[in-house]
């Protein structure tokens, strides 16, 4: 086909000229356009480093209690004299531990101390339930 005869849409049933359009028409312009603005860069604000340094801060505060929590309760609310921790606390303290020999003698005490008559029974009454059984079995 030339280009000075008219040119038809082949897609359409009409034959309806396709109007030329010169080559200089159909280039982009080289400069930018002026009605778009261009894209700027999203930078972090002010509010990125102060949320991390707030994450950092609360933390450090969590460890702190976890370490040192008991303590530091211990100084902002101490335990009065009536206070039961208090007086665990205290009896920890002055707790002491016995030699070998008030051991002994405190274990002799309560041997002394024992009723082994309880014990004696109870083991005449099982011997007499053995020999009962064993007397019925043999027969």
């Amino acid at each position: 086909m030339d280009n000075n005869q008219e040119k038809t849409n082949p897609s359409s049933n009409n034959s309806a000229p396709v109007p030329e359009i010169a080559e200089s028409e159909l280039k982009m312009p080289e400069d930018k356009f002026s009605g778009v603005p261009e894209p700027t860069v999203k930078t972090r604000g002010p509010i990125s480093p102060l949320l991390i340094s707030l994450l950092v801060v609360s933390l450090a505060l969590l460890g702190v209690v976890v370490v040192w929590g008991e303590e530091i309760l211990d100084m902002i609310m101490p335990p009065t004299p009536g206070d039961t921790v208090y007086q665990d606390d205290m009896m920890l303290e002055e707790e002491v531990e016995p030699t070998p020999e008030e051991d002994i003698a405190a274990l002799e005490e309560e041997l002394d101390d024992e009723s082994f008559d309880d014990i004696d029974a109870d083991l005449a009454e099982i011997e007499a339930q053995m020999d009962a059984e064993m007397a019925t079995g043999t027969q």
